[in-house]
């Protein structure tokens, strides 16, 4: 398309966001100037496929998490408040994945914006709710939360067209990330085959994530926190939304599997990898 000094009158013109002296200039210099029509020509032509993605509708979410997404900026993501209606086209819901996801920033934004905006949850660890999805959610931990949220947002496509990654070489980059000896779960007896590991933060702590690919169904994910407290539990699993997840403490660790499992399936895999985790392999 033409470039041309009103340019940005004639896109606000075209999205029908001009006030009415706007309105009269741009239709004034429309009919007078053939550049400006050639522009506005072009405009009109892109709007039927740009009102395909904008109609695209993504499934009902919490609206914290949809005003991250129409709105998310790096420095700014923290201050916003939850919009009220979500819609956002598969177009925008694929950059702002590529650009905050796998950044990490998003994981740390949604975590403010979450924990901020009293949308799903309060800033205790507790919820004033009612309902049997309010009392899972206020017996799970905020940080759980934020992960099973991030992992909803995966279909088997975002882990199966990532370059898988090898265990050894990525264990020695874990440990360095965690500051501890980690051994990479090897999970193929579950027909489940590793694909990648990425770092990112929650509350300032390091957070790394182990994605997984099962053989069918969608991606499960291991998560492990350094955190500041140095307990050590035993395995617990719990539902949030609909979701598995089997959690515990190892020293300065805290570790969550999540995923759509079937529970005793979850147990066999959480002790196996709570077992090898951590130590020389």
């Amino acid at each position: 398309m033409s470039e041309h000094n009103q340019e940005a009158l004639l896109v606000r013109y075209a999205d029908n966001q001009c006030n009415p002296a706007e309105r009269k200039q741009a239709e004034a210099l429309i009919k007078s100037d053939d550049a400006a029509a050639g522009v506005f020509a072009a405009l009109e032509k892109t709007r039927p496929s740009l009102q395909q993605n904008f109609d695209s509708m993504l499934p009902q979410s919490d609206p914290a998490l949809a005003d991250l997404i129409n709105n998310w900026q790096p420095q700014e993501a923290a201050q916003q408040k939850p919009a009220g209606k979500f819609k956002v086209g598969a177009g925008a819901i694929a950059a702002t994945l590529v650009v905050g996801l796998l950044a990490g920033h998003l994981l740390t934004n949604l975590y403010t914006a979450r924990s901020t905006s009293g949308a799903i949850y309060s800033n205790t660890d507790t919820d004033d709710a009612a309902g049997s999805s309010a009392a899972q959610t206020s017996t799970t931990p905020r940080w759980i939360r934020l992960v099973a949220d991030y992992h909803r947002l995966y279909s088997r496509q975002t882990i199966e067209n990532a370059p898988a990654q090898e265990i050894t070489t990525v264990s020695a980059t874990v440990s360095e990330w965690l500051d501890r000896d980690t051994n990479i779960p090897d999970l193929s007896d579950s027909d489940i085959s590793f694909r990648r590991a990425q770092q990112l933060s929650v509350n300032d702590d390091t957070l790394v994530q182990l994605a997984y690919l099962p053989s069918q169904d969608k991606p499960v994910a291991i998560c492990i926190r350094k955190t500041r407290g140095s307990d050590n539990t035993t395995v617990s699993i719990n539902d949030y939304e609909g979701m598995q997840y089997a959690e515990w403490q190892d020293g300065h660790h805290a570790v969550v599997i999540v995923g759509h499992l079937p529970r005793a399936q979850l147990e066999i895999i959480a002790e196996s990898v709570r077992g090898t985790l951590f130590g020389s392999a």
